[in-house]
């Protein structure tokens, strides 16, 4: 693939398939320079491996140099629906099309899912299922109560940027990405149970 953007990503041998969903209605504009080093070649990529290893995908299966789930192509960022899919081959009452469905209303036009080596690996679909049983049944996420007191004292102590300087602006802006891969991890989680939550009920509604 011909790079057309100095930011640009090459896309993942194991993990070939991206999309705009979802992601394009985030990001509709070209992402930035200083955005995508800060966040999604940096603390966001953190945020996602973090919650991913918890949940669908084992570390080691990621291609060298890539991101986990966010890549620019074209100045464009792009979601990376391989490992999206996961979310339905690693789990026991889901499949890659229903992920599909979720995104796009139809899986008809969309290359078939094939499988991976760890797709039925017993502690992987354990963690995957555990994880949606209690997403499917919480009445409260404590870590966004967490996040809320944490962001709500970096404000109230935030010093006046107006008068920083240009090393003051760029040390604060690097004090903030581990608070930012944390908020971010949390992201992707709520993302994700919301996704099956609302799976779920569009098969139950579906008879499927």
């Amino acid at each position: 693939m011909a790079v057309g953007w100095f930011m640009d990503d090459e896309p993942s041998p194991s993990f070939p398939i991206y999309t705009r969903g979802n992601v394009g209605e985030v990001f509709p504009d070209p992402v930035s320079p200083l955005t995508a080093d800060h966040t999604w070649h940096g603390a966001g990529d953190v945020g996602m491996r973090e919650f991913l290893s918890r949940f669908t995908i084992d570390l080691d299966e990621i291609d060298d140099g890539h991101k986990v789930m966010f890549e620019i192509f074209g100045g464009y960022m792009f979601l990376n629906l391989s490992i999206a899919r996961l979310m339905g081959a690693r789990s026991s009452g889901m499949t890659p099309e229903l992920v599909d469905m979720g995104f796009f209303g139809s899986q008809s036009s969309l290359p078939a899912y094939v499988p991976r080596p760890k797709d039925d690996d017993p502690a992987i679909v354990a963690r995957v299922d555990g994880l949606m049983f209690s997403w499917m049944t919480a009445t409260e996420w404590p870590a966004i109560d967490e996040h809320v007191v944490e962001v709500d004292a970096l404000v109230a102590a935030r010093p006046d940027l107006g008068t920083a300087s240009e090393a003051e602006l760029v040390a604060r802006m690097r004090e903030m990405m581990p608070v930012f891969a944390r908020v971010f991890a949390t992201h992707g989680e709520v993302s994700a149970a919301a996704s099956v939550t609302m799976g779920a009920i569009t098969a139950m509604a579906l008879g499927l």
